[in-house]
């Protein structure tokens, strides 16, 4: 819609998605890629894990939010990269009910 990134905060999800996915592919052929990938998780899961207690929840809605922030987060790097692919290396036209703004 916009046709360039508005802030940092919108390549951060992306980003992750592309470092696991490499990550993923390294680990059969590169030793250091298992312990890369459990790091970049693990601070994920951190991160995630303090931003849900942050709520001041009870224990079974922080481990929901922690699953949302991971579908969120790795929805949005998924359809960044579907996006990537789309329109800047296949070069497809969008929809038009997608470039409409909605708000």
């Amino acid at each position: 819609k916009h046709g360039s990134i508005t802030s940092l905060r919108q390549v951060v999800p992306p980003l992750f998605v592309g470092t696991v996915s490499l990550l993923v592919l390294f680990v059969p052929i590169v030793a250091l890629a298992r312990l890369s990938l459990t790091g970049v998780l693990s601070v994920y899961l951190l991160a995630a894990s303090l931003f849900s207690l942050r709520t001041g929840a009870e224990p079974r809605r922080v481990l929901f939010s922690i699953a949302a922030f991971i579908t969120l987060h790795t929805g949005y790097g998924i359809g960044y990269w579907a996006g990537v692919r789309d329109f800047a290396v296949l070069r497809r036209q969008p929809v038009p009910s997608s470039v409409r703004l909605t708000r």
